[in-house]
C-alpha cells in the first residue's frame, strides 16, 4: 500500500506542477486557463481522498471474530 500512496504523491506533484505551468503561461485568456484547470484540479481532489482513505485503512487496527487484533 505504501507504493500506492508513493505513485499518488508523485502524480500530484505531476498535477500541480502542469497547473502552476497553465497559471504561469500569460498567453492563455483567463477562461481558457479555468478550463485547463477544471479536470487537473478534479482529479487532485480525487487523488487526495484516496490517499487518506488509504492511510485510513492503513492505519486501522481490525479486530477479529477471535477477538485478535490484525495491523491493517
Amino acid at each position: 500500500m505504501d507504493k500506492i500512496v508513493e505513485c499518488i504523491d508523485d502524480y500530484l506533484k505531476e498535477l500541480e506542477s502542469e497547473v502552476l505551468k497553465i497559471i504561469a503561461d500569460t498567453s492563455i485568456p483567463l477562461t481558457i486557463k479555468n478550463q485547463k484547470m477544471e479536470p487537473l484540479v478534479d482529479q487532485k481532489k480525487i487523488l487526495l481522498k484516496t490517499k487518506k482513505s488509504l492511510e485510513e485503512l492503513k492505519n486501522k487496527n481490525y479486530i477479529a471474530e477471535c477477538k485478535m487484533y490484525l495491523k491493517g
